[in-house]
């Protein structure tokens, strides 16, 4: 439900596989998760041209997953109450 989710990789399928092409995959990977991805740190991305297939690339994410809980949050399904301070009896008694 937002549209400026994810990044514009389909903007480069048809470039030459290069190290230069490897770079910028991995920075618009990492800033989309910077911006649309508050719930994890990116440890490392990492690119890699198959040598099987051309023209094939990998992109593996390397993250962790904070230990606290944003209010930025989007969970499926949405709550009509607010999850910060509230205990297991509000929602019993929901």
């Amino acid at each position: 439900m937002s549209p400026t989710y994810g990044c514009d990789l389909h903007r480069l399928v048809f470039d030459q596989l290069s190290p230069s092409l490897e770079n910028e995959i991995k920075s618009l990977v990492s800033q989309a998760i910077l911006e649309h991805e508050p719930r994890v740190i990116v440890d490392e991305v990492q690119v890699r041209f198959s040598d099987e297939q051309p023209g094939l690339v990998y992109i593996l994410v390397d993250y962790t997953v904070r230990l606290t809980n944003s209010r930025s949050n989007m969970v499926y399904p949405f709550y009509i109450k607010e999850g910060t301070n509230l205990s297991a009896d509000d929602y019993l008694s929901s």
